[in-house]
């Protein structure tokens, strides 16, 4: 009974913890492996080495994509309250 009360809640905290820890460089420092390098962390060793446009447009489609994911989940929370 409570769970389908708080279901979009939950799954709103859970889509925007996983944007916000997206972008999180110290704990992928800590996590990665010595093989394989996130995202974050090849964002911050590409601005200490070298100075160009690729940081920009990246954080662009990132922005898009936080956009695109939130604009989704209102569609389909939009779409459950109509079918109601």
């Amino acid at each position: 009974m409570t769970f389908p009360l708080i279901r979009p809640g939950v799954v709103a905290g859970a889509i925007m913890s996983f944007l916000v820890s997206f972008d999180e460089a110290v704990i992928s420092l800590f996590l990665s492996g010595y093989y394989v390098k996130p995202l974050p962390v090849a964002l911050l060793e590409h601005v200490e080495t070298q100075a160009g446009p690729e940081v920009a447009a990246l954080s662009v489609l990132l922005i898009l994509f936080s956009i695109g994911i939130m604009l989704l989940l209102e569609r389909m929370t939009g779409l459950r309250r109509s079918l109601r």
